[in-house]
Protein backbone atom coordinates (compact mmCIF):
# COMPACT_ATOMS: atom_id res chain seq x y z
CA UNK A 1 0.00 0.00 0.00
CA UNK A 2 1.39 3.43 -0.90
CA UNK A 3 1.92 5.97 1.88
CA UNK A 4 -1.20 7.72 3.13
CA UNK A 5 -1.06 11.51 3.42
CA UNK A 6 -4.58 12.84 3.91
CA UNK A 7 -6.87 11.54 6.65
CA UNK A 8 -10.54 12.32 7.28
CA UNK A 9 -11.86 11.59 10.77
CA UNK A 10 -15.65 11.24 10.64
CA UNK A 11 -18.25 10.91 13.38
CA UNK A 12 -15.76 10.44 16.20
CA UNK A 13 -15.37 12.97 18.98
CA UNK A 14 -11.63 12.83 19.68
CA UNK A 15 -9.69 14.57 22.45
CA UNK A 16 -7.12 17.14 21.36
CA UNK A 17 -4.24 14.85 22.38
CA UNK A 18 -5.46 12.18 19.91
CA UNK A 19 -5.85 14.74 17.14
CA UNK A 20 -2.32 15.95 17.79
CA UNK A 21 -1.00 12.40 17.32
CA UNK A 22 -2.93 12.03 14.07
CA UNK A 23 -1.65 15.38 12.80
CA UNK A 24 1.90 14.21 13.49
CA UNK A 25 1.34 11.02 11.46
CA UNK A 26 -0.45 12.54 8.43
CA UNK A 27 0.39 15.52 6.25
CA UNK A 28 -3.27 16.67 6.37
CA UNK A 29 -6.04 15.75 8.82
CA UNK A 30 -9.64 16.78 8.21
CA UNK A 31 -11.72 16.44 11.37
CA UNK A 32 -15.51 16.21 11.06
CA UNK A 33 -17.01 14.86 14.31
CA UNK A 34 -20.50 15.64 12.95
CA UNK A 35 -20.09 12.94 10.22
CA UNK A 36 -20.32 15.41 7.33
CA UNK A 37 -17.70 15.22 4.58
CA UNK A 38 -17.58 18.43 2.51
CA UNK A 39 -17.40 17.94 -1.27
CA UNK A 40 -14.24 20.06 -1.65
CA UNK A 41 -12.08 17.67 0.43
CA UNK A 42 -13.44 14.36 -0.93
CA UNK A 43 -11.01 13.98 -3.88
CA UNK A 44 -7.86 14.41 -1.76
CA UNK A 45 -8.65 11.91 1.02
CA UNK A 46 -6.42 8.80 1.19
CA UNK A 47 -7.85 7.33 4.37
CA UNK A 48 -11.02 7.60 6.43
CA UNK A 49 -11.14 6.87 10.17
CA UNK A 50 -14.78 6.64 11.19
CA UNK A 51 -17.42 5.11 13.41
CA UNK A 52 -19.45 2.08 12.27
CA UNK A 53 -21.18 4.12 9.53
CA UNK A 54 -17.85 4.55 7.63
CA UNK A 55 -18.89 7.03 4.92
CA UNK A 56 -21.77 9.55 5.02
CA UNK A 57 -24.74 8.40 2.89
CA UNK A 58 -24.53 11.44 0.59
CA UNK A 59 -20.95 10.60 -0.46
CA UNK A 60 -20.52 8.55 -3.63
CA UNK A 61 -17.57 6.23 -4.03
CA UNK A 62 -16.47 7.93 -7.28
CA UNK A 63 -16.08 11.23 -5.35
CA UNK A 64 -13.35 9.62 -3.23
CA UNK A 65 -10.87 9.28 -6.08
CA UNK A 66 -7.79 8.97 -3.85
CA UNK A 67 -9.29 6.72 -1.14
CA UNK A 68 -7.19 3.68 -0.30
CA UNK A 69 -8.29 2.62 3.19
CA UNK A 70 -11.25 2.95 5.56
CA UNK A 71 -10.52 2.24 9.23
CA UNK A 72 -13.51 1.68 11.51
CA UNK A 73 -13.29 2.39 15.23
CA UNK A 74 -15.57 -0.57 15.95
CA UNK A 75 -14.63 -4.19 16.58
CA UNK A 76 -16.81 -5.42 13.71
CA UNK A 77 -17.83 -4.30 10.23
CA UNK A 78 -21.10 -6.18 9.78
CA UNK A 79 -23.37 -3.19 10.44
CA UNK A 80 -21.27 -0.98 8.18
CA UNK A 81 -21.50 -3.55 5.38
CA UNK A 82 -25.30 -3.55 5.69
CA UNK A 83 -26.11 0.16 5.94
CA UNK A 84 -23.39 2.21 4.22
CA UNK A 85 -24.27 2.83 0.55
CA UNK A 86 -20.66 3.50 -0.50
CA UNK A 87 -19.46 0.29 1.16
CA UNK A 88 -22.24 -1.67 -0.56
CA UNK A 89 -21.16 -0.10 -3.88
CA UNK A 90 -17.53 -1.06 -3.17
CA UNK A 91 -18.54 -4.61 -2.32
CA UNK A 92 -20.55 -4.89 -5.56
CA UNK A 93 -17.59 -3.63 -7.63
CA UNK A 94 -15.28 -6.19 -6.07
CA UNK A 95 -17.79 -9.01 -6.58
CA UNK A 96 -18.24 -8.04 -10.24
CA UNK A 97 -14.42 -7.99 -10.61
CA UNK A 98 -14.45 -4.39 -11.85
CA UNK A 99 -11.79 -3.57 -9.30
CA UNK A 100 -8.48 -5.37 -8.97
CA UNK A 101 -6.91 -6.04 -5.60
CA UNK A 102 -4.18 -3.47 -6.33
CA UNK A 103 -6.61 -0.65 -7.06
CA UNK A 104 -9.10 -1.66 -4.38
CA UNK A 105 -10.04 0.13 -1.20
CA UNK A 106 -9.38 -1.79 1.99
CA UNK A 107 -11.69 -1.80 5.01
CA UNK A 108 -10.30 -2.41 8.48
CA UNK A 109 -11.94 -2.71 11.87
CA UNK A 110 -10.75 -2.74 15.45
CA UNK A 111 -11.23 -6.47 15.93
CA UNK A 112 -9.29 -7.62 18.96
CA UNK A 113 -9.72 -4.32 20.76
CA UNK A 114 -11.27 -6.11 23.74
CA UNK A 115 -8.67 -8.85 23.87
CA UNK A 116 -7.20 -7.61 27.17
CA UNK A 117 -10.42 -6.79 29.01
CA UNK A 118 -12.60 -9.82 28.16
CA UNK A 119 -10.54 -12.44 30.05
CA UNK A 120 -10.53 -10.23 33.15
CA UNK A 121 -14.30 -9.79 32.93
CA UNK A 122 -14.87 -13.54 32.55
CA UNK A 123 -12.58 -14.35 35.49
CA UNK A 124 -14.27 -11.75 37.71
CA UNK A 125 -17.72 -13.10 36.88
CA UNK A 126 -16.70 -16.71 37.56
CA UNK A 127 -15.46 -15.60 40.99
CA UNK A 128 -18.75 -13.78 41.58
CA UNK A 129 -20.71 -16.92 40.71
CA UNK A 130 -18.59 -19.26 42.85
CA UNK A 131 -18.70 -16.93 45.84
CA UNK A 132 -22.46 -16.51 45.47
CA UNK A 133 -22.15 -12.73 45.67
CA UNK A 134 -25.70 -12.30 44.29
CA UNK A 135 -27.12 -14.31 47.20
CA UNK A 136 -25.03 -12.34 49.71
CA UNK A 137 -26.33 -9.06 48.29
CA UNK A 138 -29.93 -10.31 48.42
CA UNK A 139 -29.48 -11.48 52.02
CA UNK A 140 -27.98 -8.13 52.98
CA UNK A 141 -30.97 -6.23 51.54
CA UNK A 142 -33.56 -8.53 53.13
CA UNK A 143 -32.00 -8.69 56.57
CA UNK A 144 -30.86 -5.12 57.20
CA UNK A 145 -31.77 -5.31 60.87
CA UNK A 146 -30.52 -8.82 61.61
CA UNK A 147 -26.98 -9.37 62.75
CA UNK A 148 -24.74 -11.49 60.59
CA UNK A 149 -23.19 -14.44 62.31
Amino acid sequence: MPPLHTLAVLGLPLPEASLTKLRAAFKTVHYFPDFVLPAEVRPEIDMIFANWRAIPPDVKLNELTNLKHIQLSTAGADMCMRVCPAIQELKALKEEKHMSKEQGITLGNASGIHVLSIPNWVTANVIVLYQQIQQMMKNARVSKTREWS
